[in-house]
């Protein structure tokens, strides 16, 4: 077009900047723009918002904001889709991943609030678009007061509130636990005829499940069917995971025979629900029968779910069988993480110790509280010399040990009536600033009555002591 002489027009350049911008390429856009610049052809307020949103679309607020100054300069007014625009990105950076404090977070709202004014002072009206994204802000950082007298004030100046802008302020009153301002809203909803979608019956939903009203959930769910709403996979997850906080697994399964006849697929998430459900309830079988389902359906268990399997065959006695799951898992390449590792050392010793020591050689990171379990087991199983080496591993992997650590071995050499040792050890626990715990000192109240008033022991219990209660003892 160019090389025939024809020169491009405003809506040529703005055409090419938005199909740029789209495809992210928004350096590209800019550069286009600056050459429709050097070519005489005026910017309009359509060019100069299509790059913005180009800008905010990647995440570049700032570059954004240069672009908006530089409009204003020119003598551009900004409409009501460019303040809009500003706004959302605003309020985008509250909820991205960026590594803001919630008080900058805070702050980017109340810096979209001042756009609005701004928008205002020069003559622009806002619209519901305007509005219902500074709620929405406002709602994500927590500032409900905020956001409700912004809605007040958007029904004042005769702006009608949308499902989205209702939507929002559910939201948030329910993420503060408000559920019951949520449901007066809600029935606002209704008795305006606004159109309710599934995403407003999903937040209503998700916070009824968690303060455990799982029924008044499931009659809400009949609500939605009854107005001609369809209920999507997350109305049926959340009310799965209701059911299955409340432990009425066979709610649960109803409702996962209803998903799959309405011919959703069960997901990965679905399944690990109701595994986790049934484990809570010791219902080791029954999850063990979905995890076969799973296989079934050609589905690949998560490493959560093998982790939730585990620990319920532990925590039911069935270690040989935690055992073969846990070989069935390395056998099919599942990456292991710590917590696999800390779940089964907790559940009983069996094999704990070689799996502890594979730990380091598959680049996974200790912690303390992994170390004390394996500690704790062994003391348990009177093994002291081991529990005494991992001690010691403890210190050389740079992984120091805590009260818990210090007392978990007192404890098993004091039941071992090895007394030296055990006095040794707790004086560098004085030494390091730690105390004594409670079971630490019932121990040695117990040796006292055994062996009569022995005042090395007595001496010992006197340090772990507050000033003054000595004498009730001595």
């Amino acid at each position: 077009m160019v090389g025939r002489e024809i020169s491009p027009n405003v809506i040529t350049f703005s055409v090419i900047i938005k199909a740029l911008c789209k495809q992210g390429m928004v350096s590209q856009a800019h550069g286009l723009l600056e050459v429709m610049i050097q070519r005489g052809e005026n910017p309009n307020i359509i060019t100069y918002n299509t790059l913005m949103d180009g800008y905010y679309l990647v995440g570049q607020l700032d570059e954004g904001m240069s672009l908006f100054s530089e409009m204003i300069r020119k003598g551009i007014s900004p409409n009501v889709i460019t303040y809009s625009s500003l706004i959302m990105a605003f309020v985008i950076r509250t909820c991205g991943k960026c590594p803001v404090n919630a008080l900058c977070k805070q702050g980017m709202v109340a810096k979209a609030h001042g756009l609005l004014e701004l928008m205002i002072q020069r003559g622009e009206k806002p619209d519901i678009i305007t509005y219902s994204t500074l709620v929405d802000g406002y709602c994500l950082v927590g500032q409900l007061d905020e956001a409700m007298s912004l809605f007040s004030e958007m029904i004042r100046k005769g702006i009608s509130p949308d499902v989205i802008s209702y939507s929002s302020l559910i939201s948030g009153l329910c993420n503060s636990d408000k559920w019951k301002e949520a449901l007066v809203l809600f029935n606002e909803m209704v008795g305006q005829d606004i159109s309710l979608d599934v995403i407003t019956f999903n937040i209503l939903l998700n916070a009824l499940c968690k303060q455990g009203m799982v029924t008044r959930a499931h009659r809400l769910l009949e609500v939605m069917i009854q107005r001609g709403e369809n209920p999507d996979i997350i109305t049926y997850k959340t009310l799965m995971d209701g059911y299955c906080l409340m432990g009425q697994m066979n709610e649960a399964m109803d409702l996962f025979v209803l998903v799959v006849n309405n011919g959703y697929e069960p997901s990965v998430v679905t399944f690990l629900l109701l595994v986790k459900g049934y484990c809570k309830r010791f219902r080791v079988d029954e999850a063990m029968r979905l995890f076969g389902v799973m296989h079934l359906k050609g589905l690949k268990p998560t490493i959560s779910i093998y982790n939730t399997l585990i620990d319920g065959l532990c925590k039911v006695g069935r270690v040989v069988a935690a055992q073969n799951l846990f070989n069935e898992m390395q056998s099919y390449g599942q990456s292991l993480d710590i917590v696999t590792y800390k779940i089964f050392l907790s559940g009983k010793l069996k094999d704990a110790t070689d799996l502890f020591y594979s730990i380091p050689v598959k680049g996974l990171l200790l912690d303390v509280r992994t170390y004390n379990n394996i500690i704790n087991g062994l003391c348990e199983e009177g093994m002291l010399q081991e529990a005494n080496e991992m001690f010691l591993q403890m210190e050389e992997t740079g992984c120091s040990p805590n009260d818990f650590t210090f007392n978990i071995i007192a404890c098993g050499l004091l039941r071992k009536n090895e007394t030296c040792k055990a006095f040794q050890l707790l004086g560098e626990t004085v030494e390091r600033g730690f105390a004594a715990h409670d079971y630490t000192i019932s121990i040695l109240l117990d040796l006292v009555k055994s062996n009569g008033q022995d005042h090395q022991i007595l001496e010992m219990i006197c340090k772990f002591l507050p000033d003054g209660k000595e004498k009730g003892i001595l």
